[in-house]
């Protein structure tokens, strides 16, 4: 069993890309999986109808389908981080993350 079976790494969103490029190699490295997280700022919380807290939140919603779109095909990332707000249900959270990878017709 390896030390590191995921690593979630977390920048703001106009950095993503360059720490993905970054990331990879020490991933592909280690053998762990690579997943990419959105920091998230009084801005976007409260845009998105969250309350602020002083305190670090991060993670994609799955209004952002577009935002993780640019991001899936980079080498080396398994996968996004996806938020989860305290008022909402886990499992419409899930079902609302599918739905950005798996539109239901």
């Amino acid at each position: 069993m390896a030390l590191v079976d995921n690593w979630e790494v977390a920048h703001r969103p106009d950095a993503l890309a360059n720490l993905a490029s970054v990331c990879a190699p020490v991933a592909e490295t280690i053998g762990a999986n690579m997943f990419i997280s959105k920091l998230r700022g009084k801005d976007s919380m409260e845009k998105g109808g969250e309350k602020y807290y002083h305190m670090i939140n991060h993670g994609f919603t799955p209004s952002e389908g577009d935002e993780i779109a640019t991001l899936k095909n980079l080498p080396g990332v398994t996968g996004v981080i996806f938020r989860v707000a305290g008022e909402t249900s886990p499992s419409q959270a899930a079902k609302d993350a599918i739905s950005v990878f798996c539109p239901w017709d």
